[in-house]
């Protein structure tokens, strides 16, 4: 399995972006707030995103 790739269709996802949506836990407001405490955002610059769901 060394060195294979794995690929996947396109169209994999396809219509579950509303299932996704549903039934996603969300995050507890504990973790947004110590998140915020750290980060300290201003509301300007950029922000990156890096724990995208299935869409």
């Amino acid at each position: 399995m060394a060195g294979e790739t794995m690929r996947f269709e396109p169209d994999l996802y396809r219509g579950t972006a509303g299932y996704y949506d549903r039934f996603r836990l969300p995050y507890p407001d504990a973790l947004i707030a110590d998140l915020l405490r750290r980060a300290a955002p201003s509301g300007r610059g950029r922000l990156l995103d890096l724990a995208c769901g299935t869409g």
